[in-house]
């Protein structure tokens, strides 16, 4: 059966064709090796939905940012073919589960697809299945999936390494971290990783039919394991690829950091998120000042470019922490930083239990739940008890005129920070 997975343009970006939907990747190769045909339907950076194929069944993949859009591809779906089976999964789905049953989708698919989608496939497209949520089976060992670059228009996609044209990986799924902000826990669980035997076939892959030599991890903390990464690390070394990885602070030692380096790592993405004690404990980040200190000079003395991720207005912020947190900050020698409000995404706690954190919404829009879009806007949907969106005004405008004074912010368009174009 022909199955026409899509991915949801991101509308609030400038560029949302930086990187492939590598999710649906894994699941376009487990559909093949089922026997059904898996066709990828990437609507970032074109938006045209007369590109969707006909088929025998619809996946729609959305985070929340994008769900608004995704909304729209069902609604076109519906008028072209009244019938269609449609289903929707993704970051998003997982988090509110069967509440996309109400807003029109046929079926509701949370986690990891991989190893259950494939066998019902006949059931959804005869509508015989018994459930519409459907819980999916976290995938062990991760390297029983297959990864396939021929199932999407690599060379389609814009993220760069040092000016390299990239492609980006995953070597790991999940997090061993809670951060109370963060989604991730909720639809990865525990971590897992990729042989460095599975991850050399991709690389050469990359390297030897597409020419790219340059690669992005998203893992959420591409360290966790040292003895896995710096075999991973040695693997990048040997096969001559320059790259970049996001890294976890409490990693960032100084000899992980020299062989960082060595084997041709450039650029360094740390979660510092803020540099207030206080903050930090109320989010459950797990840092203190002496860890980010220590990680980011560790990292800038090895040559690394550190990217800083910043965030204002977790519930329990004030002046204070604000100001705190500036303070501290503009002590630090990274070269590059990110300011998002907070955003208490669905599948978080804040969002799960906003009465604890004294959260009221001022917006149920997803659309609203953005982290950043255009020109540096930053996003307004909530208030708590404590503050509202002028006083997250005030410290988001304080903050980045006091960094702009040391450090970089991630990527200037016309004079102006752009998210999206963060390559």
């Amino acid at each position: 059966m022909r199955v026409v997975l899509i991915r949801a343009p991101e509308d609030q970006l400038h560029d949302d064709r930086l990187d492939p939907p590598l999710g649906l990747v894994y699941l376009a190769c487990a559909l093949n090796d089922a026997g059904h045909e898996a066709v990828i339907v990437d609507l970032c950076g074109r938006r045209n939905f007369d590109e969707i194929p006909f088929g025998d069944l619809y996946g729609i993949s959305a985070f929340t940012t994008s769900y608004s859009v995704a909304l729209k591809i069902l609604k076109y779906l519906r008028q072209r073919e009244p019938r269609a089976v449609v289903i929707a999964g993704g970051p998003h789905v997982s988090a509110v589960q069967g509440k996309v049953l109400t807003e029109g989708f046929d079926y509701a698919f949370v986690g990891e697809a991989e190893r259950t989608l494939p066998d019902i496939v006949p059931s959804l497209v005869t509508r015989r299945h018994l459930t519409r949520v459907i819980a999916g089976e976290d995938v062990r060992p991760l390297d029983s999936v297959r990864f396939d670059f021929s199932t999407i228009d690599l060379l389609s996609y814009g993220r760069t390494v040092e000016n390299q044209r990239c492609a980006t990986l995953l070597s790991a799924r999940g997090c061993p971290y809670k951060c109370r902000f963060c989604w991730t826990p909720n639809n990865f669980g525990a971590i897992r990783f990729h042989s460095t035997e599975y991850l050399r076939e991709q690389l050469l892959t990359m390297r030897d039919q597409y020419g790219i030599r340059a690669v992005t991890f998203h893992d959420d903390s591409f360290l966790a394991d040292k003895q896995r990464a710096f075999e991973v690390m040695d693997l990048l070394a040997d096969l001559g690829f320059i790259w970049r990885a996001e890294c976890n602070l409490l990693h960032l030692k100084p000899d992980v950091c020299e062989r960082l380096v060595q084997t041709g790592c450039k650029h360094v993405l740390v979660g510092v998120e803020t540099g207030s004690p206080a903050m930090l404990r109320a989010m459950r980040k797990p840092q203190n000042q002496s860890v980010i200190s220590e990680g980011i000079r560790n990292g800038v003395a090895a040559g690394l470019k550190i990217r800083a991720s910043l965030l204002v207005g977790f519930p329990g912020e004030t002046w204070a922490t604000v100001r705190e947190s500036v303070a501290f900050l503009n002590q630090l020698p990274f070269q590059e930083y990110s300011l998002y409000n907070f955003t208490p995404f669905p599948g978080t706690d804040p969002y799960e239990n906003p009465g604890k954190y004294g959260i009221e919404w001022i917006s149920d829009d997803y659309a609203d739940f953005y982290l950043l879009k255009g020109h540096n806007e930053a996003n307004y949907s909530y208030r708590t008890n404590q503050f509202g969106p002028d006083q997250l005004v005030e410290w988001r405008n304080y903050m980045i005129s006091e960094l702009d004074r040391w450090h970089a912010p991630s990527v200037r368009v016309e004079g102006k920070w752009t998210v999206g174009s963060e390559k």
